[in-house]
């Protein structure tokens, strides 16, 4: 043996007996006779085996409870007289190992040793392997997942639930330990049926299976994974993610096949691109293009169409029916609507892959070609569309792709319409020019006449109707008017006639005179029409520059009379006015009231500089208003104005560069704002001194609330851990090891009797009490922190069952027969779990009162219900768009005078003393900041039903 050995015997004998054993055996022994002080013995000598002799009795099993409890791995040999079966149980319960019954026999003792001895050695062994698989299970870089197969009543697989999961799980799937004890459909409920099945027959039937896998409920990620069998009903897998993996594959494949068909679209660009260079006429030009742009797409039929002039309807250009049957005349107008109104409307290539069956198929007309896919790509000139391709019966769906291919190819044919277009223009407009060489003569020598700066408008007028008739095709017979302000103005040879083209003179829109131009002799004409187009847009030119020159010529008149009104207006103002030369920065000019109101004589204003006028403005503000003036040309800002007494003058200037004369200067406008300053500035004053009583107030009232609520949960939790006989886990912890060491030894010992059997049992009932200790006492913990009340997606469920798992024991002791009808796959609410239990333990504390209060009255004679029974029924369920939870006691129910006032804060109506009278109206408040309802319905002396409501997440 390697062990430490401390051996703490009283009588001499018996210690003289064990020294000789044990020194024989070779290990480290250490000897004491003090029963009270074998912890810190234990620690001294580091013993791993402790070989106490004492009658069993309750002191010494709290001995040794007290040394296991410091050193959960020391063994305890235990030398006794006479034991009966259940002391031996309870020392095995203490933390003993074996017993050596006195006398002590040399062999019994180094058998009882060996076999201490081997125990600690496989437990020390059990640790490390335990210690290695938790380094390996935390550490390896794979995830790992330890799941239990559910099956429904026929045994068939229905879903599976999450009994463990490693870091690298949570950090490849993103969820987190929190899943563990949900099922998978509640925490991805798109699972698959065949996954399920899969994870079935791997769990009940022990095959193993490998699989690469895309799952979309942890962010579409890809998985290498290996399902196996660790135990009959369970699962477990391993995986890695290979998403990098599979989207570098999949990428070089589309890279591929990209590269493969962008040759293709470029051919077949170039080669459209070829036949608009080279072709003229737009018809043969477009069949090409829309030849390449079928060919490159896999499209079979399809057409080219122009919008018709009225823009009504679609112009087929041609017709390509891909081979198939067309009975409709493939030139009649199709009217703009279904799909194609689409493209028209947008601008932009849309299709439809199942176009037979779509709502577009009851626009085409009987006879029409089948057409399973359609696409149509517009043609568009300056941002509009003019005409679209079609394109038809794809052998495989049309995609976004194809339609950017199909919108370059668009593009392609729009250039050619438009180039078609535009030389059939130039020849015309060529045509145009030579015939309007007149024309523009007689506009040239007019411009000439209105450019001379001393001719009158008379002059103007009586030139402009003498140049009229050269221009027109029959000059020799055309004579010329022109009526304006009573004045007629007319060529040497002017008769009126009937063939007469007139034009109104107009100014802003109102007619003030008339351009005639009359045909004396209709003779020469013949039977071709009288004024040409073109004669009569020239008339309209010269009307509408004549029209010009008249306002030119008024707008000068009106200028001089709005000078003379300016200065009136400058002389008068409210707001002193200065005019400051950019340069010198000197005052130009400043009105009455400027000088007036800073005290000075006008010359002596005039005077002055802006330096001189504003002393305390900064030269750094003063430059960078002149700045911002260059930029923008006008500046608002405030400063201070020096009056001639010497006082200062608060003052507004809105300064803008204006022209003079041809010279840009600053005019300034000057507004005294010494009175605006100050009342701002009290208002100012009061202004913060309220927002400082405001964030007092608000902090004072968050402050109360936060320790309100806090003081109410502490109130209901101290209530509720009134059954919990330990809070400590260390304790815990131990005795939940001692619980399965009990276990381990019964198996072990698991011969047949019945005694032993009996500790199996007992150590397995312990081992499952702790555990549920501790999770009350963790769940205590984590409701006791103050809650910063951020709501997330919750099962309303889950803060129901956590507040029974707190007073469950307490009603059950009480004999409250307590009813749980949960709704199952209830939606989620919006809400923060901790303040829900808070809740619902405030409601069920109030139920319990209620129902103790029932039973006394009943007791006391004061009521009287036959076969009375507490009641506490809890139940959850889906109304509408809404969660609603009900809480029902067949308690005391409230008075109807106080029903009213339930949810007030400080009411109560139990005795002074017992409540504070807050329970109620914070779950008023955690209901409602939610989005919910809460409701009472009462009876005194029959129950009482709460109802709550909450909206269900969307």
């Amino acid at each position: 043996m390697n062990e430490t050995i401390l051996l703490a015997v009283r009588d001499e004998t018996t210690r003289q007996i064990c020294t000789r054993v044990l020194e024989t055996l070779g290990c480290p022994l250490f000897v004491t006779e003090d029963m009270t002080g074998l912890p810190q013995r234990v620690t001294e000598t580091q013993a791993t085996i402790l070989v106490v002799e004492a009658d069993i009795s309750p002191k010494l099993l709290e001995r040794l409870a007290t040394c296991k409890q410091a050193h959960p791995s020391v063994a305890i040999v235990l030398i006794v007289g006479h034991a009966t079966p259940e002391q031996m149980v309870a020392a095995l319960h203490a933390g003993a190992s074996n017993f050596v019954v006195k006398p002590v026999e040399p062999p019994a003792l180094l058998t009882a040793l060996n076999r201490t001895g081997e125990q600690v050695q496989r437990l020390r062994a059990r640790q490390i392997r335990e210690r290695q698989y938790e380094l390996l299970f935390e550490t390896m870089l794979d995830g790992y997942a330890l799941h239990e197969i559910i099956c429904d009543e026929a045994g068939h697989p229905v879903d599976y639930r999450f009994l463990d999961v490693n870091p690298a799980f949570e950090r490849l799937t993103g969820l987190t330990r929190e899943i563990v004890g949900k099922t998978v459909l509640e925490v991805l409920p798109q699972t698959e049926p065949h996954w399920i099945e899969t994870y079935g027959r791997v769990a009940l039937g022990g095959e193993s299976v490998r699989f690469v896998n895309s799952s979309s409920g942890l962010g579409s990620k890809w998985f290498e994974a290996v399902a196996f069998c660790p135990i009959y009903g369970q699962f477990a897998t391993i995986f890695k993610d290979i998403t990098e993996q599979m989207q570098a594959e999949e990428a070089l494949r589309a890279a591929l096949a990209e590269s493969q068909h962008s040759r293709a679209e470029v051919e077949g660009l170039l080669e459209s691109a070829r036949a608009v260079l080279e072709q003229h006429d737009f018809p043969t030009t477009a069949r090409a293009i829309f030849d390449a742009c079928k060919h490159l797409l896999g499209a079979a039929a399809g057409y080219v169409a122009l919008l018709s002039e009225d823009g009504a309807e679609n112009e087929v250009l041609f017709l390509d029916a891909g081979g198939l049957p067309c009975t409709v005349d493939p030139y009649l107008p199709m009217p703009i609507r279904g799909l194609r109104a689409e493209s028209y409307r947008t601008g932009k290539a849309v299709y439809h892959n199942d176009f037979a069956r779509s709502e577009w198929e009851r626009f085409m007309p009987e006879g029409h070609v089948y057409m399973a896919n359609v696409m149509f790509a517009p043609l568009a000139i300056a941002g509009v569309t003019v005409g679209l391709i079609g394109l038809a019966n794809k052998s495989g769906d049309f995609t976004d792709n194809d339609a950017r291919i199909a919108t370059a190819f668009g593009e392609l044919a729009a250039i050619a319409l438009c180039n078609a277009r535009t030389l059939e223009a130039l020849e015309m407009r060529t045509r145009e020019l030579g015939e309007r060489v007149k024309e523009l003569n007689c506009l040239y020598r007019i411009s000439r006449l209105l450019e001379q700066q001393e001719t009158s408008l008379e002059q103007i007028l009586q030139g402009t109707v003498d140049m009229i008739p050269s221009a027109w095709q029959y000059s020799d017979c055309t004579c010329a008017r022109i009526c304006f302000d009573d004045q007629v103005y007319q060529t040497p040879n002017f008769q009126e006639t009937p063939w007469v083209y007139a034009v109104p003179l107009s100014i802003y829109g109102q007619q003030v005179g008339v351009v005639e131009v009359y045909l004396m002799e209709m003779e020469a004409v013949g039977n071709s029409r009288v004024f040409l187009q073109e004669e009569e847009e020239l008339l309209k030119a010269v009307a509408e520059q004549l029209g010009r020159v008249i306002k030119r010529v008024r707008t000068a008149d009106a200028l001089q009379k709005s000078e003379e009104k300016y200065r009136t207006l400058f002389d008068h103002a409210n707001d002193g006015i200065f005019i400051v030369d950019p340069e010198t920065r000197c005052i130009l000019d400043a009105n009455e009231n400027a000088a007036r109101r800073l005290g000075y004589d006008k010359d002596e204003l005039l005077q002055l500089t802006l330096v001189e006028l504003a002393p305390n403005q900064p030269p750094t503000l003063r430059e960078d208003i002149l700045a911002e003036l260059a930029e923008r040309n006008s500046a608002i800002f405030e400063t201070t104005h020096r009056r001639k007494d010497g006082t200062m003058m608060d003052v507004e200037i809105s300064s803008r560069v204006v022209e003079i004369d041809g010279r840009k200067v600053y005019q300034s406008f000057v507004r005294d704002v010494t009175e605006r300053k100050e009342l701002e500035a009290q208002i100012q004053a009061y202004t913060h001194e309220l927002e400082w009583l405001v964030d007092q107030k608000v902090s004072e009232l968050e402050s109360e609330r936060a320790k309100t609520i806090h003081a109410a949960k502490l109130s209901a939790l101290g209530k509720m851990a009134t059954g919990v006989a330990h809070e400590i886990n260390q304790p815990l912890t131990a005795m939940l090891f001692d619980a399965s060491y009990l276990t381990t030894i019964a198996q072990d010992k698991a011969d047949g009797s019945a005694q032993w059997k009996e500790v199996y049992e007992i150590g397995q009932n312990l081992a499952s009490d702790i555990s549920r200790v501790r999770r009350i006492t963790d769940h205590l913990r984590t409701f006791g922190r103050l809650s910063g009340g951020q709501a997330t997606s919750i099962n309303l469920n889950r803060p129901i069952e956590n507040s029974f798992l707190l007073i469950s024991e307490q009603l059950k002791h009480k004999g409250v027969d307590v009813r749980l009808r949960m709704a199952q796959n209830l939606p989620l609410i919006l809400a923060n779990p901790n303040r829900m239990e808070q809740v619902f333990l405030n409601l069920l504390s109030n139920a319990e009162y209620a129902l103790d209060e029932m039973a006394r009255r009943i007791e006391a004679g004061d009521v009287e219900r036959p076969g009375y029974q507490k009641v506490l029924e809890v139940s959850t369920t889906v109304d509408g768009e809404a969660v609603v939870a009900t809480v029902r006691d067949t308690g005391c129910g409230i008075p109807a005078e106080a029903q009213e006032r339930l949810f007030e804060p400080f009411f109560t109506t139990r005795p002074v003393g017992e409540a504070a009278g807050l329970g109620l109206s914070i779950a008023y408040g955690i209901v409602t900041e939610v989005g919910g309802d809460i409701a009472a319905e009462s009876v005194e002396n029959e129950g009482t039903t709460f109802t709550l409501r909450f909206p269900m997440v969307k």
